[in-house]
Parts: structure tokens; sequence; C-alpha cells
């Protein structure tokens, strides 16, 4: 392969020559859609407020899942796992460009957490969001 592109939510494969295969969660990348692959990567930005879409930590955490098309249901159940797994409660009235840059960090990998991938790109090593580990 002469390029992978690591962008948000996907892996991208770019134009080039492909030998060997490419395998996410025991499954060849090549044969799945972008769609498919973003239910199980997901990646964090170094800079967590240039991937914040909306004014609440609930509706933030929940924006993934909203992309994906989940009930409503399903989406609630995630966040309520999310929320009581990374023990984010203090966090949930809030509003994300009003947090300190360890929160902002904290609510962009419960945002990907809570989509529920097996695969987390950070484009930098996230100490302060420890507690996912």
């Amino acid at each position: 392969m002469n390029h992978l592109n690591l962008s948000p939510q996907n892996l991208i494969i770019e134009q080039g020559e492909l030998k060997g295969k490419g395998t996410i969660c025991n499954q060849n990348i090549t044969s799945e859609s972008i769609k498919e692959r973003s239910y199980k990567v997901g990646s964090v930005f170094q800079d967590p407020r240039s991937q914040f879409f909306t004014l609440h930590v609930k509706t933030e955490i929940s924006f993934p899942s909203e992309n994906h098309g989940v009930s409503t249901d399903k989406m609630q159940r995630n966040i309520s796992e999310t929320v009581d797994r990374l023990k984010f409660s203090p966090l949930m009235g809030r509003k994300p460009f009003d947090l300190s840059s360890g929160e902002k960090q904290k609510v962009a990998l419960a945002s990907v957490y809570s989509l529920g991938v097996k695969v987390y790109v950070l484009e930098e090593d996230l100490w302060e969001s420890y507690f996912l580990i």
C-alpha cells in the first residue's frame, strides 16, 4: 500500500497498490465501507475543540450515535453506560467550551467510547484521559 490515511472516525485507503491485507478486528478493511469501519475505529484529535459540534456535553456524547442512525433508546443506553463507566456525571450539565483542556479531552473520548468502537486513534498521548485504560 502506498498510502494509508488515518482520518477522523475512518481508515481510508488512498489510491495505491495494496500488497497483503490490512485488518481491523479480524475484518479485512478493503472489503468494508467507510461507514462499516467507523463502527470499529474512532479518533480523538489533539485539540478536542476541533471535533465538537454541539453546545452541551450530553449532546456531544450522543453526536456520533446520531450520525450512525442509532435508535433513541439505544443511544440513551449508550450515554448512560458511558456516563456510569467513565464516572462522567459531573460534566453532563456543562458546555464543552467551558471545560478545562483535560475535561475537553475526556468529552471527546467519551463521544467515541459511547459508539462502542474497538480501536482508538489518538492524535497525541492523552495522558489526562488515562481513565479509559
